[in-house]
């Protein structure tokens, strides 16, 4: 600052004084205090802003030349602590000369501290602004009112009680620096006290420029790098040492095999040195990828030395050429090189299998059967012999292998390694279990593949026949002369060596011999035949039965697999009582009574269905709410709306249901409920037809009454039936189903649901004659069955008299 700013300010500040001497003491003390209390806020600002810059470069400096070193790095160098201390004295110039110097000799005059009041106390309303000014000398010439003056004069003395002169002050800047400060210091300080040494070395390397280094305590050693041992088995090692190879640097260098798993180890000395927390090893590959991985503590200190060692990156699965440091504490070991070489490798696998002889053909030879390279997943027949072919990247000497079938443990395989070393051959015979082969290929300096190679062989079991028999038209009793009309399936994986049926007469006492008879069966498995009992017994080939007697029948299938106990699969048994011919009828007879009670069933039904589309037909198309309740309470009406449905109908003063017309939806409902009956009617109809089918295929097999009732039965009821179904039936389907559409047409909708009234009364009328003919049946068996109990009697009398007859002839 020169000689003309620093006279302009102290004239300034005359002229303050002498305007000071005619203001009041009052506020000449306010303005004197507020001039003070800036200059020690300008230095108070100024010294935190100095400490701050000092602390600052103290604290990065120390960070970045011993943390380093903490870290198995090295100390920041001579010219970047020169630079750094440069920094700070350029730093403390500008704050000492701009904050402090430069703020400090700026004059204060009483007019600018008077405005600064004015700012920040506007009660003041610029009396102390006016007094100030007014009171100056060189304002004598001007014309005022001195009354005025003076009362301007009294009125700010008054309001000086008021000033608060703090609050022209902004703290917060203080405050900052003061934050950033204090936690600093204190940090130096209790460095200091707890770490004079440290404190100090961090005081002379950065303030002094001294190079006098950090102290270093710890000694690293390198071991070597370890390799396993790949071997095909999985069983675990006696000893850690018979799993690992170690590897010892030969001028810092060592050679390993590409993709391969590798283990650094290195030890530190324990004692006369510190043990390192963690030891850091930097690398960087032959493609210019750099990077860091720590090593773990191997253990407790053994033989004075802590062991340490890095399994992961970028040893683990190693791909190239690696240079590679360690760190630990203040030691470190420099440029050691693992070089990497390419290992054998399984290139292609081929897979040769021969077949068992039942499933060869004769004329193959002894060529291949399946030649396929090898795919996961790839899946072989039991009992196949396997010959694996490989090849190899590089020249190999020696292929291990060991193969695990099913649950058996591991065995080792010899294989055959070609002249030229880049092919091999594996043999297994007979492979009736899944079957892993793990192989190993090593060339002649030991490098072996990094992992073993795995190879998985699905096994297709032959699983027996499946077979399924069925009895066309018999139940389960027969008559003596029956005949067995036999139906089925047999099917094999493969094929179905034969076929066979067995019928056998039932004894608890010892077990009979079956009648057998050899069926063939076509292309897809099925078989028909005829077992006629009656013609076997005639012949001499199945023993004559009687009623009471029991009667099995069962079947078994077999397939060509030789390579164990045979497949033999037999069906479930069909277990039939033998009994009289009458005996037989009387239990179909049973049946068709209560075929009878199942038609009454669904004519009662279709009369209802009858009446509920003549409901329809009258009063659906009718918008009238009652009409749905004369419906649910009509008796005998069997399509009837629940009560959960028609309260939701009938909701239609809700929101959700608002403006729906109720009556269309009652009518679908009802219709819907109609086309249901109608189904459920044609259903039951032909599963009586299906019954009756069933009786008349049960008296034709056991040749039990005459042609005459068969026909009556055929062209009476089942007939009938049938014809119901596929006609109006089926007609009645398609008119109700065609009333849905109808439901919003009152003109043609009643007109349709008279149409289906009709067609349900064409229904009800041929079913209630097909009813008739079964009671004629009824009674008609009824008189056969009287006069075969007079037959019967009169046999009976006739065996009678002839023995009395007897017995008086041996009387005489």
């Amino acid at each position: 600052m020169d000689r003309g700013t620093l006279s302009d300010s102290q004239n300034l500040e005359r002229m303050d004084d002498t305007a000071r001497s005619t203001l009041d003491p009052k506020l000449r003390s306010l303005l004197a205090r507020l001039r003070s209390r800036i200059r020690r806020y300008i230095v108070l600002d100024s010294v935190l802003a100095a400490l701050a810059v000092v602390l600052v470069v103290f604290w990065v400096g120390l960070l970045v030349d011993w943390g380093p070193v903490k870290l198995g790095g090295t100390e920041m160098p001579r010219s970047a602590r020169i630079v750094l201390l440069v920094i700070a004295g350029g730093l403390l110039l500008l704050i000492a000369g701009r904050l402090l110097v430069g703020r400090l000799a700026r004059a204060l005059p009483d007019e600018s501290l008077a405005l600064l009041l004015e700012r920040h106390h506007p009660q003041l309303g610029g009396r102390l602004i006016t007094s100030v000014q007014l009171h100056r000398p060189r304002q004598a010439g001007d014309v005022y009112a001195p009354a005025l003056l003076d009362r301007v004069h009294r009125e700010a003395i008054q309001a000086a009680d008021d000033v608060d002169s703090g609050r022209v002050f902004r703290w917060r800047p203080i405050y900052s620096k003061a934050a950033l400060v204090v936690p600093l210091l204190i940090g130096a300080v209790a460095l200091a006290i707890a770490s004079p040494a440290t404190f100090g070395q961090a005081a002379s390397r950065l303030l002094l420029i001294s190079d006098r280094p950090w102290p270093r305590q710890a000694e690293l050693q390198m071991v070597g790098v370890e390799v396993p041992l790949v071997t095909p088995t999985d069983q675990p090692r006696r000893a850690e040492s018979e799993a690992v190879r170690l590897l010892q640097f030969e001028d810092k260098s060592v050679r390993v095999a590409r993709g391969g798993a590798a283990t650094l180890r290195i030890r530190a000395r324990a004692e006369g040195a510190v043990v390192p927390e963690v030891c850091t090893v930097y690398y960087r590959t032959a493609g210019g990828i750099r990077g860091q991985s720590n090593m773990r503590r191997v253990g407790r200190v053994r033989d004075g030395y802590q062991a340490f060692a890095l399994d992961g990156p970028p040893l683990a699965g190693i791909s190239e050429d690696l240079t590679l440091s360690v760190r630990g504490l203040d030691d470190r070991l420099d440029d050691y090189h693992v070089e990497v070489v390419d290992p054998p490798t399984i290139t292609a696998l081929e897979i040769q299998a021969h077949y068992p002889p039942y499933l060869r053909d004769p004329a193959a030879g002894d060529s291949a059967d399946l030649v396929t390279a090898y795919q996961p997943g790839l899946r072989i027949r039991e009992g196949t012999a396997v010959t694996m072919v490989g090849r190899t990247s590089e020249p190999v000497a020696v292929v291990e292998a060991a193969v695990t079938s099913g649950d058996q443990p591991a065995e080792f395989v010899p294989v055959d390694v070609a002249a030229d070393g880049l092919s091999f051959a594996l043999r297994m015979t007979d492979v009736r279990s899944p079957t892993t082969v793990v192989m190993v290929p090593s060339d002649a300096n030991q490098i072996s593949a990094p992992s073993p190679y795995r190879y998985f062989l699905g096994v297709v079991s032959d699983a027996p026949p499946e077979m399924q028999l069925r009895l066309r038209g018999i139940g389960s009793a027969v008559t003596p002369e029956v005949r067995l009309p036999i139906e089925g399936t047999a099917t094999d994986d493969y094929a179905v060596e034969q076929v066979r049926i067995h019928v056998a007469r039932a004894s608890e006492e010892v077990e009979p011999q079956p009648t057998t008879r050899a069926v063939t069966t076509d292309r897809e498995g099925r078989f028909e035949t005829t077992m006629d009992l009656r013609d076997l017994a005639a012949e001499g080939q199945f023993p004559r039965l009687e009623p009471g007697g029991k009667l099995n029948v069962y079947g078994e299938a077999t397939d060509a697999y030789d390579l164990g106990d045979p497949h033999i699969t037999r069906t479930d048994l069909f277990h039939l009582d033998v009994i009289t011919a009458d005996d037989l009828l009387a239990t179909l007879e049973r049946r068709e009574l209560g075929l009878r009670t199942r038609l009454e069933q669904v004519i009662t039904e279709t009369q209802a269905l009858r009446d509920a589309l003549d409901l329809l037909r009258r009063e659906g198309w009718t918008p009238s709410s009652d009409a749905a309740n004369r419906q649910a309470t009509s008796e005998g009406v069997a399509v009837q709306v629940d009560a959960a449905t028609e309260a939701e109908v009938g909701s239609t003063d809700g929101d959700d249901v608002e403006g729906v017309d109720r009556t269309a939806q009652l009518l679908r409902l009802r219709i819907q409920q109609a086309g249901l009956q109608a189904d459920k009617t044609s259903q039951e109809l032909t599963g009586i037809a299906a019954s009756i089918d069933d009786i008349l295929l049960e008296m034709v097999n056991n040749r039990v009454d005459s042609v005459d009732r068969r026909e009556r039965i055929a062209q009476g009821v089942r007939d009938p039936l049938n014809a119901i179904v596929a006609g109006p039936l089926t007609q009645l389907d398609r008119q109700i189903d065609g009333l849905l559409p109808l439901v919003e047409r009152t003109a043609t909708g009643p007109a349709a649901a008279a149409a289906a009234v009709e067609t349900t009364e064409q229904v009800l009328l041929q079913l209630t004659a097909v009813l008739e003919r079964m009671l004629d049946l009824e009674s008609y068996n009824e008189v056969l069955d009287l006069v075969r109990g007079l037959i019967d009697n009169q046999e009976k009398l006739i065996e009678a008299t002839e023995r009395e007859q007897t017995r008086k002839l041996f009387d005489l």
